[in-house]
């Protein structure tokens, strides 16, 4: 028996900084130089993943935007040569910083969600430039209405970083989620409060971007749901039925969810 990132290493530790960590409490470690040479690479469009077995599935796959913050270099260990830490109950810590990872326990769909780039081999996009600090909402939406509009009929293809360059590679999920308040559009539950004070939720791709479809890049394509709705998206039997361009019905396990699309014009 085997883990999926063992099955697979090879093709995602060319996308993704994996670590072997002891099962018993997680500690883990990751050297500076190697961790800003995937930054160079993919700027933010990639996940931390620290694996507890090579035997079964039992790993943390963390986007790396979301959990950056535990990873400055005011936080180096002394030798500063990288960050070591572990992960207890399902909170990682860092040199006395902590942080929940608990949505990020073999949450193996992120290394596909992250990082697979809206671009076809034959399409040249137009550069959209900017961060999301000096984006703001008011505007935002003009970025991703011509994002949508330069992204409709292209494909996601792999290893073509071009994400970093539109705000950020979470801008479009971020304005999202704060247009829905971090309230998922499935249950209608409002999102847990971080220790940083801020809401969590998630993004999902109806059309997964791993299909490489034309338009699943797309914000109408992005349904904000909270960690257990996005699990079921994920791994409950799922039917989609469009019925029209602002609403799809979602069944989950027999049960429709009349959801609006995300359509930013």
């Amino acid at each position: 028996m085997s883990s999926y990132l063992i099955d697979n290493l090879r093709s995602l530790k060319d996308q993704h900084y994996i670590r072997k960590a002891t099962s018993y409490n997680y500690w883990f470690d990751f050297n500076i130089n190697k961790l800003r040479r995937y930054q160079n690479k993919l700027g933010e469009s990639f996940c931390l993943v620290i694996n507890g077995s090579v035997e079964e599935n039992n790993a943390y796959v963390m986007p790396f935007n979301e959990v950056k913050e535990l990873f400055k270099d005011t936080d180096l260990d002394p030798d500063r040569s990288g960050w070591s830490g572990t992960i207890i109950n399902n909170v990682m810590r860092v040199r006395g910083r902590s942080l929940s990872v608990s949505p990020y326990y073999n949450a193996f769909h992120l290394l596909e969600e992250v990082g697979a780039p809206p671009i076809s081999s034959d399409y040249e996009p137009e550069v959209i430039d900017g961060t999301i600090d000096n984006i703001e909402l008011s505007n935002i939406k003009e970025f991703i209405n011509r994002f949508n509009e330069q992204y409709r009929n292209a494909a996601p293809r792999k290893r073509v970083a071009i994400s970093e360059r539109i705000a950020r590679p979470g801008a479009i999920t971020d304005y999202l989620k704060r247009m829905r308040n971090f309230t998922c559009q499935l249950c209608n539950e409002i999102g847990f409060e971080k220790l940083n004070g801020t809401r969590y939720i998630e993004a999902h791709h109806i059309i997964e971007l791993h299909k490489l479809l034309p338009s699943s890049y797309c914000s109408d394509n992005i349904v904000i749901a909270c960690p257990t709705c996005h699990k079921k998206l994920h791994y409950a039997n799922i039917t989609y039925r469009s019925i029209d361009k602002h609403h799809v019905t979602i069944t989950i396990n027999g049960e429709d969810y009349d959801v609006e699309r995300n359509l930013i014009s």
